[in-house]
């Protein structure tokens, strides 16, 4: 048996949740506590880890962080190859005054509950294919 679309298995609650961005609140202990910045490149799954071109990786050389320059250009809206792109362009970029634009915008992003699609699938967004052999 198939599952259900996406769609069919957000709950309302689920959807206000994710809308107003309130399931990332707990990482901010994690901003509390150093391991992560306010502002930076969103941490990415593991398993890209090998799948990043040299220009791609040098989004590390910033903390990571809760919100960025990706975000407030498109949320999960992106696929993530422009996500990278963005992370790079904050990397060399990266200023007080660029941090001061992320955060208004990621406030104005998140009370009006911008950017967030619920329905997507994975083909939608990962376009990021390894060049690496996996063994």
């Amino acid at each position: 048996a198939q599952g259900k679309p996406t769609r069919d298995r957000i709950t309302k609650v689920g959807k206000i949740i994710r809308k107003f961005s309130i399931d990332e609140l707990p990482q901010l202990i994690n901003v509390l506590t150093g391991d992560m910045s306010l502002i930076g490149p969103r941490p990415i799954l593991p398993q890209l880890l090998p799948c990043l071109t040299p220009r791609e990786r040098a989004r590390f050389a910033a903390r990571p962080g809760l919100t960025g320059l990706a975000q407030i250009k498109g949320r999960n809206r992106l696929r993530w190859s422009r996500r990278f792109h963005y992370d790079v362009i904050y990397v060399r970029q990266q200023s007080l005054s660029l941090d001061l634009l992320i955060f208004w915008r990621t406030l104005k992003i998140v009370i009006i509950g911008e950017g967030v699609v619920h329905d997507r699938n994975a083909g939608q967004v990962d376009d990021v294919t390894c060049r690496t052999v996996r063994n």
